[in-house]
């Protein structure tokens, strides 16, 4: 790819980082959730977490993820691999909360402390799922929930009835990325603005990563046939403009398709 430092680093975030890292020692669990479908973009910086505190990894979307490693752990983090939207990946998730509690529990025991209720800090990039996992622990509609970057603003602490605190915050991306492949994951699945490359640019790294991974969906096309691609999905959708097939719509739509899961299930690699 020739477009060159592409990022998206809004005001706000910078103040969201402040915040995460000035509530951070207030917490026992950080959870971090991150999208399956592109676990390394996904991903934030390390943490300064202590020996007490516990670090959750959570690989949401699997259902829109190709098949990942049943490997969970991820040096001393917690890592699990789920669909929050599912009854088993919120019961996965759960089953590994109750889990933390009880250890916590047994902590305070031990030193003579009254049992406190586990408080919980939540992170991620826009739209992996945190406002939907959050409306899970609380059994309603707490926070909304937009499949859109950067919904959620404000931080919130929310008491649960299931016995724990949250911290929610804003959705915060890295304020360097080391490879620009990043920008163009997060881009398309919806963690970043498409605004911020041009829309040719990034379906065409779309179309060749879907190429090198043998996607259905781009089954029958190599990286050299692109426009053939467009054309060929534009007549399938009866896209039209001026009596001439629409490569700008179907561009918009087959970028539409990744965001929201509908290109079939994929890992960017």
């Amino acid at each position: 790819m020739n477009q060159k430092n592409v990022h998206w680093f809004p005001g706000h975030m910078k103040k969201a980082w402040r915040q995460i890292l000035e509530k951070l020692p207030l917490i026992d669990v950080l959870i971090e959730v991150r999208d399956a479908r592109a676990p390394v973009a996904t991903s934030l910086p390390p943490f300064p977490l202590k020996a007490r505190q516990s670090h959750l990894i959570v690989y949401n979307k699997v259902d829109l993820a190709a098949p990942l490693s049943q490997d969970l752990q991820e040096g001393d983090s917690t890592t699990i691999h789920v669909s929050l939207t599912t009854p088993s990946g919120w019961k996965t998730l759960s089953q590994t909360l109750k889990s933390m509690q009880a250890k916590a529990h047994q902590i305070d025991a031990e030193k003579g402390r009254k049992p406190q209720p586990l408080k919980l800090m939540i992170v991620g990039v826009p739209n992996v799922g945190k406002s939907t996992l959050i409306n899970r622990l609380c059994g309603t509609r707490k926070v909304a929930t937009e499949n859109r970057a950067g919904s959620t603003r404000g931080q919130q602490w929310i008491h649960t009835t299931l016995g724990y605190s949250l911290l929610d915050t804003p959705g915060v991306l890295t304020p360097c990325y080391e490879s620009q492949d990043v920008a163009y994951q997060l881009a398309a699945i919806g963690s970043m603005k498409f605004s911020i490359l041009p829309q040719e640019v990034l379906a065409r790294y779309l179309f060749g990563c879907l190429v090198v991974a043998h996607h259905p969906f781009v089954n029958g096309f190599t990286g050299e046939d692109y426009h053939t691609f467009l054309l060929a999905f534009a007549e399938k959708r009866q896209m039209k403009k001026a009596g001439t097939w629409d490569t700008s719509l179907a561009e918009e739509t087959f970028l539409h398709h990744m965001a929201t899961g509908k290109l079939g299930r994929f890992t960017f690699q």
